[in-house]
């Protein structure tokens, strides 16, 4: 019996149509656009109105790229909230979320955190709009007059604020990794993780903050937006390379981090002064713990969102 030869449907004009192209072509699958039709198996949509759009003549045994109230779970201050609340409940599940404040609602909080008898704590802060993405409108401060002149000029706006963590190196420089998540039903919740994933460098080395430093957005964000800008930018096309590069491909990125703690372990004069290992099967595990953890703080509203888009 032949093989069934799967349908997906996106715009033609979306930025992600290559890679979708190209996913197609590896799996055997047809990639259409225009009108919507009756033989689509997967409906590839980017913007909460297709997601509406596409909800509303979905058929049986036809599949969404996007779930319901997934965007605004998933905005900085609305994430911030329900994450915030779990960890309240359930401070032994969420010791990996930071101290986070949302202005304006939780000013006076976060002033206190900052207040000048503080300072030789060295508490610094990462500020980030709640609409802004690229790494547009975030900045450090260590000082709530900063903050609060800062963002003067948009009075109005709302922001997630943050305490600044310190930070785990390759190279000298601060990244960060982008794993990725599908999530396939949220009733009962069944969601993948994938073990391929994106780690995103800084182009200048990182120094703790100060007040020399703050703005040197290349040392403290990883943001490719804002590093592919840099004169030291490196782009890297070797998925095998993870010592270069600002974009770089998750699993050979842990590779470097086993290698680096091996041998630094190695140089140590005993065995007692040796710092933990990096183990991949226990950064794994601990990966798929927050992943469970946060999406339980996220299930109860991503569920309600779920039912009223079925009312429709």
């Amino acid at each position: 019996m032949p093989r069934v030869r799967r349908v997906l449907h996106a715009s033609p004009g979306k930025s992600t149509i290559d890679i979708l192209r190209l996913s197609t072509d590896e799996l055997g699958w047809k990639l259409v656009g225009g009108p919507r039709r009756h033989d689509v198996d997967l409906y590839f949509v980017s913007s909460r109105d297709e997601l509406e759009e596409c909800l509303k003549v979905l058929r049986p045994g036809q599949l969404v790229s996007k779930l319901p109230g997934a965007h605004e779970v998933c905005a900085k201050l609305a994430f911030s909230a329900l994450l915030g609340v779990a960890a309240r409940l359930h401070p032994e599940r969420f010791g990996f979320w930071p101290r986070t404040w949302r202005l304006p609602d939780e000013s006076s909080d976060l002033a206190a955190f900052l207040a000048p008898e503080h300072r030789g704590a060295k508490r610094w802060v990462i500020v980030k709009p709640d609409d802004g993405s690229q790494g547009d409108g975030i900045f450090l401060s260590r000082s709530m007059t900063d903050v609060m002149s800062r963002l003067a000029h948009r009075p109005s706006q709302q922001v997630a604020v943050q305490e600044y963590l310190s930070c785990l190196l390759l190279g000298g420089c601060k990244w960060d990794a982008r794993i990725y998540v599908l999530v396939t039903s949220v009733d009962p919740l069944e969601c993948y993780v994938s073990h391929e994933g994106l780690a995103r460098f800084c182009v200048e080395s990182y120094c703790p903050p100060t007040d020399s430093n703050a703005r040197s957005v290349c040392a403290h964000l990883t943001n490719y937006s804002l590093n592919k800008l840099h004169a030291h930018f490196e782009h890297n096309n070797d998925p095998d390379n993870g010592l270069s590069g600002t974009k770089r491909s998750l699993s050979a990125v842990l590779r470097e981090l086993a290698k680096a703690s091996s041998e630094s372990a190695t140089e140590l004069p005993t065995k007692s002064s040796a710092p933990p290992r990096f183990n991949e099967a226990e950064f794994w595990f601990r990966v798929h713990r927050l992943v469970g953890a946060s999406m339980a703080a996220l299930l109860p509203t991503l569920r309600e969102r779920f039912v009223a888009a079925q009312r429709r």
